[in-house]
């Protein structure tokens, strides 16, 4: 890997990437702390518990993410592996729980789960390369 690719990928962390990082946060601690009791998405049919792990995990991967992208590419690689588990598990429970919720949400989850993962690919091969 050359010196532009390396720069290329390290550069990839743009404003949208981070902004997805802030936008998780701040969705999971609406979720958590201001829920919508007379919602009709999906996510208010689920029990609570499963809400709580939702919420809690996209606090979590966010910050992580975030904090990677501030500070270390390892730590990123972490938040971006803790969100792509939280959204892999989410996505199982929306398959799960009913089949009449296959709408936008649903496919928008996918496409963010796909995109996470094609992230840690990247920053693993980044990883393994600089290694080396």
């Amino acid at each position: 890997m050359n010196k532009q690719q390396i720069f290329v990928l390290i550069e990839s962390r743009n404003p949208f990437q981070v902004f997805m990082f802030i936008a998780c946060i701040f969705s999971g601690l609406s979720g958590l702390f201001i829920p919508n009791r007379f919602s009709s998405s999906f996510q208010s049919t689920l029990p609570h518990s499963i809400q709580l792990i939702w919420y809690t995990g996209l606090i979590v991967g966010g910050v992580v993410a975030f904090y990677g992208t501030l500070r270390n590419i390892f730590i990123e690689r972490i938040g971006i592996t803790i969100l792509t588990g939280i959204i892999l598990g989410f996505t199982i429970v929306i398959i799960s729980h009913a089949s009449r919720f296959l709408n936008a949400s649903f496919f928008l989850t996918i496409a963010f789960l796909i995109a996470c993962i094609i992230r840690i690919i990247q920053i693993t091969r980044y990883i393994k390369k600089g290694s080396t």
